[in-house]
């Protein structure tokens, strides 16, 4: 039996707040810097709603990469809303 492990983007729980990218910046290159980010979320004003994608997702070549934090993505640890979950699934 093998492990997934992957980051899952609940799009319309996401408010656009960025505390995904600042964290996953962090756990990157240790400094809070959207830059940096394997996270991008992206707002765009359609009328008086706000449209938000997330336009990189991790997948697991960049979960090798993250810092993982009680064994889990940075990125999930500060999003308030739930909008970011770090899945297992055993195959």
């Amino acid at each position: 039996m093998q492990r997934i492990e992957h980051v899952i983007a609940e799009i319309d729980q996401c408010t656009g707040c960025n505390m995904c990218t600042l964290a996953c910046s962090m756990a990157q290159k240790g400094a809070f810097n959207p830059r940096y980010s394997k996270i991008k979320v992206h707002q765009e004003l359609i009328g008086l709603v706000t449209k938000i994608e997330f336009i990189e997702q991790c997948d697991m070549s960049l979960l090798s990469q993250c810092n993982l934090i009680d064994s889990e993505p940075l990125c999930t640890k500060y999003c308030i809303f739930d909008a970011i979950k770090f899945k297992k699934v055993e195959d």
